[in-house]
């Protein structure tokens, strides 16, 4: 295209594309394709740099300037990195740099506290599957979020199936707006597919009202809603994701997602939100639909600094792994740094509130140096917006590896601030993976999940008492993934306390805690300000801590008690203690640790998770007693057959006539293998059987100290199930064959003692009728070798009654 479509369309002086693939993006947003980007060199050197992003260096005085200053009081955002230790080996390794993103808390003044107008788009799934509750749920919840917002805020409301309808174009919330909107949703009702990402970019197209870029003096946000597939138009989630950071790069809408049910992609959802800046949800029912809509409401109104992102300089040679859940940007090489060529890492972490603290983990691998090599040299910088102001940026920081032998490594001292963080986004980032292997049944993937974490994570549970907590809880979770599938449920609530954990977001579903009101008083009502969160004392997160670890521990016996049956013993149901374990759960996880009276309110938490503990040991008693019972007379049989199939003389060998006594000796030749084999089976099993006694009576003990016994117990008590039915099932027929030979040499002897004299004419009568019959009565039996010799004394005794008179004793 031409630069004057170009200029038309792109140049606005809040925002100049930054992005090669903008391309991609405009032409989905816009459906206006364009080969070229101005002021933009995709394909030579300067790729991934621009205009807005060299004025902004200027500002704050340059790329790598020691002497930056910030466009706005750097007061606002504070950004500190730190180092997990001072060294890296010579020989490479990996090391962990733990950035932290801190907000001011919002300033404490009379009166009235304003705020920028917001822009809510909310788009919903009508597909069949939102039918009956959800879909009369989801429209009660638009109206919620529509009367919570004040006049002159703005609201789209875009419905999909496979056919996208936007039943609100972006307009000013009125009276009158919201009583056009309360009629047009009575009339929406669920029906078709879902066309997932053709619904959500219409409703966003709906948001921008027809422009590319959302002007800076508006928060804007869409909320998409499903409870199924991407099965419609496009599909794939990298192309998907792709689209969502673009509209939040170029078009400035963050994009937040709330799956529903156990049936929509978490897979897809989830990096939806973190591209998109926003954030993922997980709603178990219905109910918890306007409650999520409006706690994401509340702190929309909240927001403080947006479009908050981190950009690091490190080594070019090195690799960088975001172990936090943000969405990674722009890279690349920057050419002329005295510390050689070094890669540029774009993380966008979206919008933070007042007093909100966010912690960004990188794992850092670097190559073998040459002897005095210079230090690994990181930078790093915050970026961020002020709602309605101009972009800014904090000074560069620098943080340094000295590069040293093995032994000056190994003794060095790890932070233990930063081993807390490390620590914990390397387990919820296993969480994700494991959660999503164990629910597809890979749950060999899960172990080897489970050896990777261990390997990463050992010096970091040394240095910090909360990592050793976090891993002895996660161990226990992880021993319930690999010991059978996750169901659909449990599995999206694994993906969902993982990235809200590590994006510090919170969870909403059990309502906003003390109503309808947010730290910085009720944006929800009004504009009045309110005491802001205080910081989080260190016994409380300490507390809070112990409750997560001992509701996993107790999750982690649920779900292995679940194994030994149907779930019930005599006083109780292993269900209906998780039930209870979630409700409290719910009630945790709601609870503000900043503001007053977390400590009352954790202190109602410990009797209740005491209750589901003592209750669980009773379901626990009555289980693995039940399991007792059933292994015992498994073990007996197992010996008993055993002991029967294994007095058989496989040793003798059949003789008598050579016709029939070649074919019946090669018969039992062919046997004996698999009686053998057999009786191999019998002996293991009653072997395991009896090892599942015992590990069952140490288990029943104290289930909670047990832990791995208890996974290995249900393991085998399924394996030793699926294994006694058919084994049992053949120790009859087993045993017959194992008689077989001896009952056929029983009868060859018969056959000898009538047998006529050879070469004479009833000798061939007698081969005709008897031994060829004999031979094809045991290979016509196949492996029912009784049912051969019936068929062969049937024919002896039939031969005997026609020709006793005749016959010569051999």
């Amino acid at each position: 295209m031409q630069k004057s479509i170009i200029k038309s369309v792109l140049l606005d002086s809040e925002s100049v594309s930054c992005h090669t693939g903008f391309e991609a993006f405009r032409v989905r947003f816009n459906g206006e394709p364009d080969g070229s980007i101005d002021g933009v060199d995709v394909n030579g050197d300067n790729a991934g740099t621009c205009p807005k992003e060299d004025s902004m260096a200027r500002k704050t005085g340059g790329a790598g300037s020691e002497g930056s200053q910030a466009v706005v009081p750097a007061s606002l955002v504070t950004v500190t990195a730190r180092p997990d230790r001072a060294h890296v080996p010579v020989s490479g390794g990996e090391r962990f740099l733990d950035t932290e993103i801190r907000v001011a808390a919002r300033p404490v003044r009379a009166g009235q506290v304003g705020r920028l107008p917001v822009a809510i788009g909310i788009v919903i799934d009508r597909s069949g599957s939102m039918g009956g509750g959800k879909i009369e749920t989801a429209k009660a919840a638009a109206l919620a979020v529509i009367d919570q917002l004040r006049d002159g805020d703005e609201i789209a409301i875009t419905i999909f199936d496979n056919h996208i309808e936007v039943l609100q174009p972006r307009v000013k919330v009125t009276p009158e707006v919201r009583r056009d909107v309360r009629r047009l949703l009575a009339g929406v009702h669920s029906r078709g597919g879902t066309a997932l990402h053709a619904g959500w970019l219409d409703g966003c197209r709906a948001l921008a009202n027809g422009q590319l870029t959302v002007g800076a003096d508006t928060i804007t946000r869409c909320f998409l809603l499903t409870d199924g597939q991407a099965n419609e138009g496009v599909t794939d989630i990298d192309l998907i994701c792709q689209d969502v950071a673009g509209v939040r790069e170029h078009a400035r809408i963050t994009t937040s997602t709330f799956g529903i049910g156990d049936d929509y992609a978490e897979e897809l959802l989830q990096p939806m939100a973190v591209a998109g800046g926003g954030q993922f949800h997980h709603l178990r029912n219905p109910e918890e639909i306007a409650r999520t809509f409006l706690g994401e409401l509340g702190e929309v109104f909240e927001i403080a600094a947006s479009a908050v992102a981190l950009e690091f300089e490190v080594d070019a040679r090195a690799t960088v792994e975001v172990v936090s859940e943000y969405w990674t940007g722009r890279r690349n090489a920057l050419v002329g740094s005295a510390d050689g060529p070094r890669q540029r890492l774009r993380v966008e972490v979206g919008d933070l509130t007042f007093a909100e603290v966010r912690h960004v983990v990188l794992a850092l691998g670097y190559p073998a140096q040459a002897a005095g090599a210079p230090d690994q040299l990181v930078r790093v910088r915050g970026i961020w917006r002020v709602p309605g102001g101009d972009e800014s940026a904090s000074p560069w920081q620098d943080v340094r590896y000295v590069h040293a032998d093995e032994a000056t490594c190994d003794a060095d001292v790890i932070d233990p601030a930063v081993a807390r963080w490390v620590g914990e986004h390397l387990i919820e980032r296993t969480r994700k993976s494991s959660s999503a292997r164990s629910k597809r049944g890979d749950l060999s993937g899960v172990l080897e999940d489970e050896s990777e974490l261990g390997r990463r994570l050992g010096a970091f549970v040394v240095a910090s008492p909360q990592v050793e907590a976090m891993s002895v809880s996660y161990e226990a979770v992880s021993l319930g993934m690999r010991t059978a599938p996750m169901s659909e449920a449990l599995a999206k609530e694994a993906y969902f306390r993982s990235a809200r954990v590590s994006r510090g977001q919170r969870d909403f579903r059990g309502g906003i805690p003390g109503g309808p009101t947010r730290p910085g008083g009720n944006p929800l009502a009004g504009e009045s300000a309110g005491a802001p969160a205080g910081p989080v004392p260190a016994e409380l997160r300490a507390q809070a801590d112990a409750f997560r670890a001992q509701w996993s521990l107790l999750e982690a016996v649920s779900g292995g008690l679940r194994r030994f049956g149907n779930g019930h013993g005599r006083r109780g149901s292993s269900d209906a203690v998780w039930d209870g374990l979630r409700e409290t759960r719910a009630r945790f996880e709601a609870i503000d640790l900043g503001l007053p009276g977390a400590a009352t309110r954790l202190g109602e938490v410990s009797p209740e998770l005491a209750g589901h503990e003592v209750a669980l040991r009773q379901v626990a008693e009555d289980l693995l007693g039940q399991a007792l019972h059933e292994i015992e007379p498994i073990e007996n049989r197992a010996r008993v057959s055993h002991e029967q199939v294994a007095g058989v003389d496989f040793t003798t060998p059949v003789t008598g006539q050579v016709a029939l006594s070649t074919a019946v000796e090669r018969k039992r030749v062919a046997l004996v293998p698999e009686i053998i084999a057999f009786v191999g089976r019998l002996a293991s099993l009653h072997r395991d059987s009896t090892e599942l006694r015992h590990l069952i009576e140490q288990v029943r003990s104290d289930v909670f100290r047990q832990l791995q016994v208890l996974g290995e117990c249900a393991w085998r008590l399924d394996r030793i199930r699926s294994e006694a039915g058919p084994i049992f099932g053949e120790v009859a027929r087993h045993l017959a064959l194992s008689q077989a030979p001896r009952q056929w040499q029983a009868a060859i002897q018969r056959a000898d003692a009538v047998a006529p004299v050879a070469g004479t004419p009833e000798a061939e009568e007698f081969a005709a009728k008897v031994l060829l019959p004999a031979q094809s009565a045991l290979v016509l039996g196949g492996r029912d070798a009784l049912l051969g010799i019936d068929h062969f004394d049937r024919a002896l005794y039939a031969w005997i009654a026609g020709h006793a008179p005749a016959v010569t004793p051999a």
